[in-house]
């Protein structure tokens, strides 16, 4: 992957190129991209254009494709975030060997839209002859993109504290307190927003056009919706579904000049990845790394062993396994406020470590992440829909009495009185809080109610998922893919019947009976726990880390979230603290 920062100044704010140290800036984006930086100044009537770039090269390692990108015959200029996996099928680039000068043209000629690209990607791009600035970002968010705009003044980054350390030479930057609660509950938040006041995320799945001649931005989408409202009854062909997952799998493997691996957890996602790669006949090895996180519910080195097992006598493979123990939590820590931006989901840290792992000749890593939303993978998915769906047809009179007659803290009762189903989804949770403006919409039938959840799933829950590993494997100069989200898998499960899910005989039965093939039955339909982290032990270790190192108070309740029973919440806390408090350049 790579790092990139840009921004348009008036005349009003040119003081900006003396009072801030641009290459400074850019070396914070280092291990975005360690193989190069550069920069370019484009100066215009009433404005100057920055655009910076750090590279970590991946396809075509040449020197001639190092960003800014500009050309003679357009003279536009290109900062990119990504992999464009399939620019090859377009006549125009077929004999191309780089994504970033496939992307360059078809930006500039606009003779492909660009839904047609199958990659993760978030860029900026100058136009020259319009004068008009494009940013966007892939499907599904996997590539961030950070924003700000004030009157005379536009910046955009890869990187919250890049962002935040250029903004705040011009303005006061203030912290945005309203949205704490929300980040503390969920891990994430419902808007656009971030912890800095005037700084937000360009939305996943949009191209900004910012037009310099009058200061005013359009956004419109890229992709069409997954999973739109059809009256499909199509059923999952595990045919077709192997073939667009293989498809998927080579085309990504295939596009990297800098080797590969896969991140392989134990469970249904990674395993059926790596088992279908295998397959695959490659001329390389396969290449699995593992971290092991303790705890009855986190540990899945018994699924590890048998998965080695089975496939033991199969040649070019390699898996290798790391114990996370409270060594690499220190190391966790110590980097953590690194991070291009605060992550909430306590998996962080086993992740930060996870990337680190990887051998450095090895720069791309498959991951299975976005497989548990697209094929509705979440036991909590069935257990939020079922549990609403009872609610909902109960009578108002009966709902009355019960309500009157349970004790007040029963779980039940709370129940009773949900009215959408991600209300129902936050109470299992735990999360007391009502959020109504996160809520969907929904028709009462069997399929709204079903899709109402699944697309909560992959509109909030996923892109936290995604922020989590970009986050983590930025750290270590490693980029990481998600072959569930590939154009092949998307548009396939888009003509999908949404009822094939809803009545599967277990989540992701489907990708179960995929596995089942390359392994066992056994192994396929065993329990798997999934990359998560709840280790009574390992929390009172972080508290005690982070409790120690004495931050100031940052916001009025920070006693009553202490004492809540859910440590996941103050961890959450702590984490932002450090993030904010514990960074040193």
């Amino acid at each position: 992957m790579c790092g990139i920062l840009g921004f348009i100044a008036s005349d009003k704010y040119e003081k900006v190129f003396n009072k801030v140290d641009l290459k400074k800036l850019l070396k914070l984006l280092h291990r975005r991209g360690p193989d190069h930086s550069d920069y370019v100044v484009l100066n215009k009537k009433s404005a100057k254009v920055f655009l910076g770039h750090t590279r970590l090269s991946i396809q075509d390692l040449s020197s001639e494709f190092n960003q800014p990108y500009s050309s003679k015959t357009y003279n536009n200029h290109l900062i990119y975030n990504g992999e464009i996996y399939n620019y090859k099928i377009f006549n125009e680039y077929k004999d191309y060997t780089s994504d970033t000068k496939a992307l360059y043209d078809l930006l500039s000629t606009k003779k492909y839209p660009l839904s047609d690209l199958d990659g993760i990607f978030s860029f900026g791009f100058w136009n020259d002859k319009e004068e008009i600035l494009y940013l966007a970002r892939d499907r599904f968010g996997v590539k961030p993109l950070f924003t700000f705009f004030i009157d005379g003044f536009f910046a955009f980054s890869s990187s919250l504290r890049v962002l935040e350390k250029l903004c705040g030479s011009i303005i006061e930057l203030n912290l945005n307190k309203d949205n704490f609660n929300e980040l503390i509950d969920f891990g994430y938040l419902h808007n656009e927003g971030t912890i800095f006041k005037k700084i937000n995320k360009l939305e996943k799945n949009t191209l900004l056009k910012f037009n310099l001649n009058d200061w005013k931005y359009e956004k419109e989408t890229i992709y069409e919706e997954l999973f739109k409202f059809k009256n499909l009854e199509k059923k999952v062909s595990l045919k077709l579904l192997k073939e667009n997952l293989t498809a998927s799998i080579k085309t990504q493997i295939d596009s990297s000049n800098r080797g590969f691996g896969f991140f392989l957890s134990g469970g249904t996602d990674s395993s059926l990845l790596v088992s279908e790669a295998i397959k695959l006949n490659l001329n390389s090895n396969v290449n699995s790394y593992s971290l092991i996180v303790p705890g009855k519910d986190t540990d899945e080195s018994e699924n590890l062993f048998l998965f080695e097992k089975i496939l033991g006598k199969i040649k070019n493979k390699i898996f290798i396994k790391k114990t996370f123990d409270n060594y690499h939590i220190n190391n966790a820590l110590n980097l953590f406020p690194k991070l291009d931006y605060p992550i909430f989901d306590l998996s962080i840290l086993p992740s930060i470590v996870l990337c680190s792992s990887v051998d450095q000749n090895i720069r791309v890593i498959l991951s299975g992440d976005g497989a548990d939303e697209i094929f509705a993978g979440y036991q909590r998915i069935y257990d939020t829909f079922w549990r609403f769906l009872f609610v909902s047809i109960i009578p108002k009179f009966a709902k009355k009495i019960l309500i009157d007659c349970l004790p007040h803290k029963t779980k039940f009762k709370r129940y009773l009185f949900v009215k959408n189903p991600i209300e129902m989804r936050s109470l299992l949770l735990g999360i007391n809080r009502r959020y109504s403006n996160v809520y969907g919409n929904y028709k009462f039938n069997l399929r709204s109610i079903f899709k109402c959840i699944v697309q909560y799933e992959i509109d909030y829950y996923l892109p936290s998922v995604l922020e989590k590993i970009d986050a983590a494997s930025m750290l270590s100069s490693l980029e990481v893919r998600v072959p569930f989200l590939s154009n092949h898998i998307i548009n396939y499960m888009n003509t999908i019947s949404l009822s094939n899910l809803i009545w599967q005989r277990s989540p992701k039965y489907h990708l179960k009976k995929l596995l089942a093939q390359n392994t066992s039955k056994k192994y396929a339909f065993s329990t798997k726990k999934g990359f998560s982290f709840n280790d009574e032990n390992q929390f009172k270790e972080i508290i005690k880390i982070l409790e120690s190192k004495n931050y100031p108070v940052l916001i009025e309740n920070e006693s009553k979230i202490k004492i809540l029973k859910n440590k996941s919440f103050y961890i959450r806390l702590l984490l932002l603290k450090h993030w904010l408090f514990g960074y040193k350049d």
